[in-house]
């Protein structure tokens, strides 16, 4: 679709409806008419001269109170919903720069929303300029336990005496002890090998996944320049390279919309 979203200065919510909140970005960047979770095109609200939002009208009663929260709590719901909500934010992304409002951010009137980015404005057109030109990545280091205590112990060569076995136990039982410590440094080798091409990085909770047996052990986002990129994936395979067969990977994804590096506003 070619047209853009209306853009109104000002959206009527009746009183079991919500204003949804996709994105926030620079006035002077425009969206091609997309389809929200309402069933109709999004809309443009100028909250500011210098801002606008991306929102949609949605019924209070499926995204809040006891119902919401219902809804909110399944898969079969939520998934098909943060998918349109992640790709609404990805078509504002690109044209230019935007702040990603978590999924399911409503807000109870545009005057409501006007306000909070009247007075956030200041920060938030600093965090366009700081995203513009960049996106997220992430960056999870894999750990396999096993394999990588047996990098440190030396190896599994067969031991060809008792002795040569006895001792190669020892080395087993120093270095499941020595993982973490290796771990910490190699995380922090690691980081300093990315973080030069990078504009900013936070660290985000590591969480293991359940179809994966390795172990996340750490997991950034690094908040990379379009000018950097090459370098920056340059020294990720580095890293790999010299961590081949150690049991610890690095592996990278995205790029993301910049969610880790939101600054907080108030959100309902």
């Amino acid at each position: 679709m070619n047209a853009e979203p209306t853009r109104e200065a000002d959206i009527t919510i009746a009183s079991d409806e919500a204003l949804y909140l996709y994105a926030l970005h620079p006035s002077d960047v425009t969206l091609e008419s997309r389809e929200g979770l309402s069933g109709e095109s999004v809309r443009s609200l100028p909250c500011t001269s210098h801002v606008r939002a991306i929102v949609d009208v949605v019924s209070r009663r499926a995204w809040a109170g006891k119902s919401g929260e219902e809804n909110l709590q399944s898969l079969a719901w939520v998934a098909p919903r943060a998918t349109l909500h992640e790709e609404i934010v990805e078509a504002v992304m690109q044209s230019g720069p935007a702040y990603p409002a978590r999924f399911a951010t409503l807000f109870s009137s545009s005057r409501r929303l006007t306000e909070v980015v009247d007075r956030e404005e200041e920060t938030l057109l600093s965090f366009f300029e700081q995203v513009g030109d960049a996106d997220e990545w992430s960056v999870k280091l894999l750990l396999d336990r096993e394999a990588a205590t047996s990098h440190l112990a030396g190896g599994d060569d067969e031991p060809e005496t008792g002795t040569a076995y006895l001792q190669q136990k020892k080395r087993r039982r120093d270095a499941r002890d020595e993982v973490e410590a290796w771990l910490d440094e190699e995380a922090g080798t690691i980081a300093d090998a990315l973080l030069p091409h990078a504009r900013d990085a936070v660290m985000l909770p590591a969480r293991d996944r359940p179809d994966d047996p390795r172990e996340v052990s750490a997991h950034l986002a690094f908040l990379v320049p379009d000018a950097h990129a090459e370098t920056f994936f340059d020294a990720l395979r580095t890293s790999n390279q010299r961590l081949d067969g150690t049991g610890l990977q690095v592996e990278c994804k995205g790029p993301w919309p910049p969610y880790s590096f939101r600054p907080s506003i108030s959100e309902a």
